[in-house]
């Protein structure tokens, strides 16, 4: 190639182009969007019209991708409202049965300490009966004792125990005949008073064991 014939041509091109030179400059091509236009998103100022938006079927079908999204996370908002109302439920219910629970236990220990109250009361009341019992099985023993060895009723002690004696082996007196030996008498109806007071000590603790039981 000739570079002579080349350089002019190389300086035409380095010259800015003349307003006054009749040849037109070609048309600017519009720049199109890399992405296809989207509903919603607009385009610079101006937001898409209605042909432009139906121009392209994946814009109906992120539409209706995008509903049923929005249907499920309303779907998905509905159901857990309901399950933190049954969550609520739940600890309401809970909180129900430990309140439930703690009645129940009060109950059981209420009724415990009242059981234990009862049985204490027993104890005592058999204890009382017990030693009244057991003064008067040792008031009549000691009569006994005294008439055997034949004592003399007018000393203050003797004719005490026989005096406060009396009252319990009256019912008894004429039981049995009172074999005596001189100044001495074998009092056979002392023993059987004794006796017959202790079946009715037991007979006494047993029922109010039954009653209070």
């Amino acid at each position: 190639m000739n570079p002579d014939n080349s350089r002019p041509d190389r300086e035409n091109a380095n010259q800015p182009p003349s307003w006054d030179s009749e040849e037109e400059y070609p048309a600017r091509i519009p720049e199109q969007p890399l992405t296809p236009p989207n509903p919603g998103i607009p385009r610079g100022d101006r937001p898409y019209s209605p042909s432009e938006q139906s121009r392209n079927p994946a814009i109906d079908d992120l539409r209706r991708e995008q509903e049923r999204h929005l249907q499920n996370l309303g779907e998905l908002r509905q159901e857990e409202a309901r399950l933190s109302r049954q969550i609520q439920e739940l600890r309401q219910q809970e909180e129900h049965i430990h309140r439930r629970i703690e009645g129940i236990q009060l109950e059981e220990e209420e009724r415990r300490i009242a059981e234990v109250r009862r049985r204490l009361a027993l104890s005592k009341t058999n204890q009382v009966i017990y030693y009244l019992m057991g003064a008067l099985g040792v008031l009549l023993v000691l009569r006994a004792v005294l008439r055997l060895l034949g004592a003399n009723p007018a000393n203050q002690f003797a004719g005490f125990i026989y005096a406060l004696s009396s009252p319990f082996v009256t019912p008894f007196e004429t039981l049995f005949t009172t074999p005596t030996f001189g100044n001495s008498a074998f009092e056979i109806n002392a023993l059987i008073a004794i006796a017959v007071y202790g079946l009715l000590t037991w007979l006494v603790i047993r029922l109010l064991e039954l009653i209070w039981t």
